[in-house]
């Protein structure tokens, strides 16, 4: 049989398909490529060593990527039924997934790159076209643009809005430390200054959570419980934390606390569309 007719009719497929739709399975192809692992194994360093060399994100050493994991159906979802309008034409998914971040060490941008692992399970923010997601937003510019936040705030350069704003800016302050280990007693004498909870009074007990925004905002998502005061907006869920406790014999501002590090139970009170931490309940 001639293979004539037959390569008519697929030179004819080609013409007819819009560039546009190849454009887009491109970029999709390129997001599963750079950002997709159904069934990882470790995820630990090694392992971020071994997938940012498996996918072409080493030449040079790419200084940031995250892996999502779990069903590509799901994250196709987020496009759809399963996200929500976010800020610049952005969607944030409404289920958590699975995801390791791949953070380069340091030094030379040339490969052999090394890597440190962090895991863990939150939204996840993409740019979708034509119901595909093709971009996975910047994790670090947003952590940056937090620790500038935390930083100003710290400094009395900023000073928060009112209503729902103004507390989830208070919460920023007195509780999130994504960047920190903390851990021991200088730790909390330090930040509790820092963050401006010695100035009049010494705050007797706060709690510092060692995580990512976004990690800290998806508990927000998770089954309504009671708070402290009764009302029904807390929500619970598992971190890393530094609990500061005053030793009771200190006077502001020269406040002194004993610390104690561990990964617990915290329950945080939530509110707004879409949900923000606005208090840290126990």
């Amino acid at each position: 049989m001639s293979l004539g007719p037959l390569l008519l009719v697929f030179m004819l497929g080609l013409v007819a398909t819009p560039p546009t739709l190849a454009q887009n399975d491109a970029r999709y192809i390129k997001f599963l490529t750079q950002h997709y692992d159904a069934n990882p194994k470790g995820r630990d360093d090694r392992y971020c060593d071994s997938m940012m060399k498996k996918r072409g994100l080493t030449s040079p050493c790419k200084e940031l990527n995250t892996f999502i994991h779990g069903n590509k159906d799901s994250i196709k979802a987020v496009c759809g039924t399963n996200g929500n309008p976010y800020r610049n034409n952005l969607r944030i998914s409404i289920s958590q997934f699975q995801v390791t971040t791949c953070k380069h060490r340091g030094g030379s941008p040339r490969p052999p790159c090394r890597y440190r692992a962090s895991k863990g399970s939150r939204h996840i923010v993409i740019a979708c076209e034509n119901g595909l997601p093709v971009v996975m937003a910047l994790q670090r510019t947003q952590s940056l643009l937090l620790f500038l936040v935390l930083t100003l705030l710290g400094l009395g350069l900023v000073q928060p809005s009112y209503g729902q704003d103004r507390m989830y800016q208070r919460f920023l302050r007195q509780h999130v430390a994504p960047q920190d280990i903390g851990g021991d007693d200088s730790y909390c004498n330090v930040m509790m200054q820092r963050r401006k909870m010695t100035a009049h009074q010494c705050k007797r007990f706060n709690t510092f959570i060692h995580e990512d925004i976004w990690n800290i905002r998806g508990i927000c998502s998770t089954a309504n419980i009671q708070c402290k005061n009764g009302k029904m907006n807390c929500h619970e869920g598992v971190v890393k934390v530094t609990d500061c406790r005053e030793t009771g014999s200190s006077r502001a501002p020269n406040c002194r606390y004993r610390a104690s590090a561990s990964t617990r139970r915290v329950v945080i009170a939530c509110e707004g569309n879409p949900e923000v931490p606005v208090h840290f309940d126990r």
